[in-house]
């Protein structure tokens, strides 16, 4: 009959392994061998392990066009060159201050997500970036017109990233990106690689997330 066989060894980081079978039972006698297998074991710690759900934004690259976005407060939006990696989008004031865009998104009440995006002034005239995430569902802002570093450089882009929690009843939110620009100013500001996906923490210990819960 079969016997199966099992043994855990530590490695030593950069060595190389070899794995003989000896038979010690005279020089007439052989044994078979099958299913030979040398797995990692990811054995679980104390750390706390932080996992993310689906992709919640439409078109947060903007590589050839705007969209899944809205216009707002007379923003004329458009897919422009010298995005982070392809396009960007262009948010130019076209007559009211504080032009916009956004994207809806269903989300679940009472639950933790987390926006990321980055801007930038390509035309430098110092005009500084906004954001707001609106509750479309109870008519309240979840985070009010907040602003966020200037970021002239032409050459490099700043990242923003912030956690926010759904109240009850929050199924359906507004990702807003604001140009902070007085009526007839004529200026724009840039955005880029925009993404919203829930958050999921686990307590339990695992080395990787890979087993964890699908959010």
């Amino acid at each position: 009959d079969a016997i199966e066989w099992s043994y855990n060894f530590m490695g030593v980081n950069g060595s190389t392994l070899r794995f003989r079978l000896n038979d010690s039972c005279g020089s007439d006698a052989f044994i078979e061998v099958d299913d030979v297998k040398l797995q990692k074991v990811i054995l679980p710690t104390n750390a706390t392990t932080t996992f993310f759900g689906d992709e919640l934004i439409t078109n947060g690259t903007f590589d050839s066009a705007t969209t899944g976005w809205t216009a707002a407060n007379s923003a004329v939006l458009s897919s422009e060159s010298g995005g982070r990696s392809g396009n960007c989008l262009k948010i130019l004031e076209n007559g009211s201050s504080n032009p916009r865009a956004y994207d809806p998104i269903t989300t679940l009440a009472n639950t933790t997500y987390k926006l990321q995006f980055y801007h930038k002034d390509i035309d430098s005239v110092g005009t500084t970036p906004y954001y707001a995430i609106y509750d479309n569902s109870n008519g309240a802002y979840i985070a009010g017109l907040t602003s966020l570093p200037n970021a002239i450089s032409t050459s490099s882009w700043v990242e923003q990233s912030v956690e926010f929690t759904t109240p009850s009843g929050a199924t359906d939110i507004r990702i807003y990106l604001i140009h902070n620009a007085s009526s007839s100013a004529g200026t724009a500001t840039y955005f880029d690689d925009v993404s919203v996906k829930q958050v999921g923490v686990s307590s339990a210990g695992f080395a990787t997330a890979d087993s964890e819960p699908t959010i």
